[in-house]
C-alpha cells in the first residue's frame, strides 16, 4: 500500500506562482484525499472478482475504479452522508486497528471537506458491479495556478507580472517576440480566462495587471 501511495504522489504536482507579494502554492490533489480514495478502493471492493483496482490519471482528474458497486439498499448519495455498510468488515477492522482509518463511513465525508473551497467537487458513479470515485485536479482550473501551465506564452506574461506592476501590448510584443495583433490576442485570452484585467485610467497606452 505504501508503494501504491508513493506512486500516486508522483502525479501530485506542487504548483506555485507569485501573485503580487504573495506566493500561492498548492498540490494538484490533497494528499489526504488521495490516501482516503485509495483506502476506500482497497477496503470496499468486492474480492469475489479477481480483477484489479483501476486508477486512471488524467490532466484534470484521477479516477479510482473498484469492483463491487453500492451495497444493496443504499444509494450513491448515502456515501457522502456517512452511511456505511462495510462489504469486507474484517478487512475494514484490520485497517482500523492499524490506524489507517479513523472510523467507518467517514472517509468520503473527509474527502469532501478537503475540496470545500474548490469549485470542482469529487464525484461518485456506481453500477451493480463497479464503483468509481473521481478526484478533480484542484490546480487545473485555478485562475492563476492552472491553465497557464498549458500555455507557455501566458506563463511568460505571468512571470513578468510577478516582477513588475503592469504590462502593455508593447511589452508583450518585446518579451514574446510577437506582432501587435498576436499580443492583443494573448491579452484578450488571458482576460477571458481571468488571469489579468485592464488597469483603470488611461485610454492610451493601456496597462494590464494581475487579476488578484
Amino acid at each position: 500500500m505504501r508503494l501504491a501511495f508513493e506512486f500516486l504522489n508522483l502525479a501530485n504536482n506542487l504548483v506555485a506562482i507569485f501573485s503580487g507579494l504573495h506566493r500561492i502554492e498548492q498540490y494538484d490533489y490533497p494528499e489526504e484525499a488521495l490516501r482516503e480514495a485509495m483506502l476506500n478502493a482497497l477496503i470496499h471492493r468486492d474480492y469475489a472478482f479477481s480483477g484489479s483496482i483501476i486508477v486512471n490519471i488524467y490532466d484534470d482528474r484521477i479516477e479510482f475504479v473498484s469492483l463491487g458497486g453500492i451495497m444493496p439498499g443504499l444509494h450513491v448519495e448515502d456515501s457522502f452522508m456517512g452511511v456505511s455498510e462495510p462489504r469486507n468488515e474484517k478487512i475494514a477492522n484490520v485497517f482500523y486497528r492499524l490506524k489507517y482509518i479513523e472510523s467507518y463511513g467517514t472517509g468520503l465525508r473527509r474527502i469532501l471537506q478537503y475540496y470545500e473551497d474548490v469549485n470542482a467537487k469529487p464525484e461518485i458513479k456506481a453500477t451493480n458491479g463497479a464503483f468509481m470515485l473521481t478526484l478533480p485536479n484542484m490546480n487545473y482550473t485555478h485562475p492563476l495556478l492552472g491553465k497557464h501551465q498549458q500555455k507557455p506564452q501566458h506563463e511568460s506574461v505571468l512571470n513578468y507580472l510577478q516582477e513588475n506592476p503592469f504590462i502593455t501590448n508593447e511589452i508583450i510584443q518585446d518579451i514574446l517576440s510577437v506582432k501587435k495583433t498576436r499580443a492583443y490576442a494573448i491579452i484578450k485570452g488571458m482576460i477571458h480566462e481571468g488571469f489579468i484585467i485592464k488597469q483603470k485610467g488611461e485610454k492610451k497606452n493601456i496597462r494590464y495587471i494581475l487579476n488578484i
